[in-house]
């Protein structure tokens, strides 16, 4: 009963009582409410111990959850009286939280009282001892498991931060149950944000404490092992499972699990017959439903071992059998249980069984329901983009839908669904804080818009309209220089906002992923809607806040501006007169697309066959000429050089039927801007031939450098940025040239032109020489943000398995300094650069891994992202022979106001004419300096010593003595 029901009872036939029945009514309604607030410290002084006994009591029956809850509510004020409390008080504090989130469903009430109770706990005193800090460990566990459950893995992250600090302080090794909660969190967090490796380290180091401390079923190796089945390295992800059911003590549950995870990486491994004997051992042990713990556990295995049937089948393109298994999956017994979002993606998988077999209209129809359930009950086929939430699964289903509707000629219909995905991956990308993830996801989404412009080209080809081609070209750049874009805009913006303004964003951006990791988990259909409400208010707030700022600051309007994706109509404004843009875009070994653009509008849109033999010999010819093999003869090379010369040029150009717009065909123009792909980012164009050719002497051949200057861009838009850069330093006053030329205490490191190099070229721009012992790193961080032109003539080192670690050595190194003097290309990246040109006189800077869609990682991507337009690179290691004269040509070359590909191309000219009928004409002594980015003249900064304010200054003194002189003369 209600108190209102013991109220009425007792108030039955008392009418002549009724002002006493009213007081009496009043104290007990006074008397629930006290028993529901926390009352202030200090204001109650009796003994707690009976209404705590009670609390405990309520808390462990069921169905008295809000009677514990009042109880403890009333017992905290009792608690803060006496400071021996604090282990009883924080458990009290703990335990409101949980019922506030497990027993109310309350997450955002919860993390309140956890942030409440930190501040009062900040303001009585630290934890002293074990039992304390294991209290205040419990505390923190709960805020990371709710700070979870509600979506905010930034507050989850810091949490963790916290517990860490405790787990390795005086609870090492003693608060065991604690620390495997916070290992398998931590290490499954940064899984979700994406950086694998720190993930790794964290799982690599609850094995060694399992070890230390002689614990079992300490580490989580479903877990572990799930990295790799991410990351698709299923050896790797074999070993580990195989490690965790070697162990002895695991439970039912996580045995089971191993089982299948097991099976999932042998199918990926296509060993199907001993896939299916692990999945058959997993159905075994499903048979032992008592021996799981929860249900939920149950349904996941059971659900894991039918989806392992339906992958096993797949893999032998059994399609119908396949599907039979998602049926069983989406049974009406199951469906229930599972979660919209889950649903989807098996109604997903489902209609996958259907596109295989050609299916379309059928396929098309179950990607729609599952489509419905990210919108339910919309009558459209697409979303609105601003409906869009950050979830792989719906990306996965309107790429169904897209290869659908292009199956059956639905060309608009397919491309409208393709230009969507972007905008999820966008979204994905921006939850995530590190690269690896990033690219994992980019490469996933190059095969898919590898797919739209194949689709576009289909289109194109059938019907004429140039509108095809203008959206392939627009996948082409969405599948390039997304995240060095993101870097450049990143590091532009920084300096523009205030702290504050800089916190705001953030904010907004954490309030729009809880509420999508809120949608992701939502049943209700009306909780759905408001939530979908809720995430498009944000996004509307989080744009106004940003066009707030930007029409009081320019500067970081024009930043903001810049981050968009080059249309085909744009490009003729990049290129000056007599400049030519190749654009290429490669598809595996399968085929590939050529765009082509000049100044004056015209484009056309090619395709060629690029066959495997192709790519081989693109690799080989690159290798001929950075290894310098003496066995290879200019008729070897030239072979080789002439067939891709005719590829990649003139079959490249096309014909008047590839005219995709504009009124005549674009033409090779004396200047060339390669935007190259994949394989061709490791070959520098100057060396193919133009002609066929009978000369037997390496200076005599036809080279394209002969004919054409060039300049390489990692994609449109990007060189649109970076020109962008160019034009907003212009005019301000820096330090015309900065030089750094370390010395080597190894004799085998001996650079002997250096320090003369970047004096003759700190005289000829009126700069600075930094030498030895100058030419630290330290002194090029202090100088990064004043230099127009940097010189590096040091030694440079490429990492192709962590290309964050490609190095620059500025000396020799100083380890345990502030400063080592190696500055890697990861730590290149955050530091701020100014330059409008970075010429690096180092072995292998534009020399790295290729990774899909980005492009080369070296140490000129990493300037790059720092904020530096142009740079001149080695794509191999630099011969110290030839290295001197062609820095000091190109830099004379930019000092006389020539282009800078112009200034390049006239500093290998004179290289090769300097040597002819000599093994120096070799490309490899010439080609592998290259300029990449914005190649326009560069416009001297007029900071530095000026010899015409010399004069001045002279000229005044020299007036000035003849003044005195003059006065003195006349006074005697």
């Amino acid at each position: 009963m209600t108190y209102n029901k013991y109220i009425n009872k007792f108030s039955i036939g008392s009418k002549h009582f009724w002002p006493i029945l009213v007081l009496l009514r009043a104290w007990v309604v006074i008397l629930f409410f006290n028993a529901g607030c926390t009352e202030s410290p200090k204001a109650v002084s009796y003994d707690p111990a009976p209404l705590l006994a009670k609390a405990d009591s309520l808390w462990k029956t069921k169905n008295n959850h809000q009677a514990a809850l009042n109880a403890y509510y009333k017992v905290l004020p009792m608690l803060e009286t006496n400071d021996d409390s604090l282990c009883t008080w924080l458990r009290v504090q703990r335990r409101i939280a949980v019922s506030l989130h497990d027993n109310f469903d309350k997450k955002k009430e919860s993390l309140a009282h956890i942030d409440s109770t930190l501040t009062q706990l900040q303001q009585w005193r630290t934890t002293v001892n074990d039992r304390e800090d294991s209290l205040l460990c419990l505390l923190y566990l709960r805020e990371i498991y709710t700070s979870r459950e509600y979506g905010d893995l930034m507050r989850m992250k810091a949490a963790l931060e916290r517990t860490e600090v405790l787990h390795k302080g005086r609870l090492l090794g003693k608060h065991v149950d604690g620390a495997k909660f916070f290992y398998v969190q931590i290490a499954n967090l940064y899984v979700r944000l994406g950086d694998f490796d720190t993930a790794r380290n964290y799982f690599n180091e609850s094995i060694a404490y399992e070890k230390q401390f002689n614990l079992t079923n300490f580490v989580n190796y479903n877990d572990y092992g799930s990295i790799f089945l991410t990351l698709q390295e299923y050896k790797q992800a074999l070993e580990i499972f195989n490690s965790g059911l070697a162990k002895s003590k695991v439970d039912h549950f996580n045995r089971t699990l191993l089982h299948l995870n097991k099976s999932e990486a042998l199918a990926n491994l296509d060993s199907l017959l001993q896939a299916q004997q692990w999945n058959n051992l997993a159905l075994k042990m499903l048979a032992f439903k008592d021996e799981f713990n929860d249900d939920d556990y149950y349904l996941k295995c059971k659900i894991g071992y039918l989806e392992n049937e339906a992958i096993i089948q797949e893999k032998k393109q059994n399609w119908t059998a396949a599907r039979a298994f998602y049926d069983k999956i989406l049974s009406p017994e199951q469906l229930p249980k599972m979660q919209r979002r889950d649903i989807a993606g098996y109604l997903n998988a489902s209609a996958n069984t259907f596109l295989e077999q050609k299916n379309y209209p059928k396929a098309l129809e179950q990607y729609h329901a599952a489509y419905l359930k990210f919108f339910p009950k919309t009558s459209q086929a697409l979303p609105n983009p601003d409906d869009l939430p950050a979830d792989k699964i719906l990306a996965d289903i309107l790429e169904g839908k897209a290869r659908c509707w292009a199956a059956m000629g639905q060309y608009d219909q397919s491309l409208a669904a393709y230009l969507l995905i972007p905008v999820i991956e966008n979204q994905l990308r921006a939850t995530h804080t590190f690269e690896t993830s990033m690219l994992l996801a980019l490469q996933k989404s190059r095969h898919r818009l590898n797919d739209a412009v194949d689709i576009a080209w289909d289109a194109w080809q059938k019907t004429g309209n140039r509108v095809y081609a203008e959206k392939a070209f627009l996948f082409t750049e969405m599948a390039r220089g997304t995240l060095q874009t993101k870097g450049i805009n990143a590091n532009e913006a920084l300096a523009l906002l205030t702290p504050k303004q800089q916190e705001e964003d953030k904010n907004w951006s954490n309030k729009i992923a809880i509420c999508e990791n809120q949608l992701a988990e939502a049943e209700d259909e009306a909780k759905i809607n408001a939530l979908m409400q809720e995430i498009r208010q944000l996004k509307n707030q989080q744009k106004a806040t940003r066009t707030q700022i930007a029409s009081t600051n320019p500067a970081y309007a024009a930043t903001m501006g810049n981050n968009h994706i080059l249309q085909m109509k744009d490009v003729a404004a990049l290129l000056r007169p007599g400049q030519t843009m190749l654009d290429y875009y490669l598809i595996d070994t399968n085929q590939l697309y050529v765009f082509a653009f000049d100044h004056l509008g015209n484009a056309a849109w090619n395709r060629l066959a690029w066959s495997s033999s192709t790519q081989a010999s693109t690799i080989d010819l690159v290798r001929q000429i950075s290894d310098n093999n003496p066995s290879t003869t200019p008729q070897v090379f030239s072979n080789t050089a002439r067939i891709l010369g005719q590829k990649l040029l003139l079959e490249g150009m096309g014909n008047t039927t590839s005219l995709c717009q504009g009124n005549t065909m674009p033409k090779l123009d004396s200047a060339l801007v390669i935007v190259p792909d994949l394989v061709l980012t490791a070959l520098p164009f100057e060396v193919l031939l133009t002609e066929n050719t009978t000369a037997t002497d390496w200076s005599d051949l036809p080279y394209l450098v002969k004919k054409h200057s060039i300049s390489y861009a990692f994609s449109a838009s990007l060189l649109a940025l970076q020109k962008t850069l160019t034009e907003k330093r212009k005019g301000k006053a820096r330090l015309p040239f900065a030089g750094f030329a370390p010395t080597y205490s190894n004799n085998a490191d001996r650079l002997d032109s250096a320090a003369t190099d970047v004096t003759y070229c700190a005289q000829l721009f009126n700069g600075k020489a930094y030498l030895h012992p100058d030419a630290t790193e330290a002194q090029f961080r202090a100088i990064s943000e004043e230099a127009q032109i940097l010189l590096l003539s040091m030694h440079g080192n490429s990492d192709h398995v962590h290309p964050g670690l490609s190095r620059l050595r500025f000396g020799d190194s100083n380890p345990g300094k502030d400063s080592d003097n190696i500055l890697h290309a990861s730590e290149l990246q955050g530091i701020p650069c100014r330059a409008d040109l970075a010429v690096m006189s180092a072995c292998f800077t534009g020399d790295g891994p290729v990774q899909v869609g980005e492009g080369v990682y070296s140490i000129a991507r990493s300037f790059a992202v720092s904020g530096v337009p142009a740079t001149a690179m080695s794509l191999w290691k630099f011969p110290v022979i030839s290295s001197s004269n062609l820095v000091r040509d190109f830099l004379l070359g930019i000092k006389n106001q020539n282009t800078k590909d112009g200034a390049l191309q006239h500093a290998k000219l004179t290289w090769l004419q300097d040597h002819p009928q000599s093994k120096y004409a070799h490309p490899y002594y010439w080609a592998g300096l290259v300029t990449a980015g914005d190649a326009s003249v560069l416009k001297m900064s007029k900071k530095g010593f000026d010899y015409w304010y010399f004069a001045l200054g002279a000229l005044v003194l020299a007036l000035l003595v003849g003044f005195v002189k003059h006065n003195r003369n006349k006074n005697d």
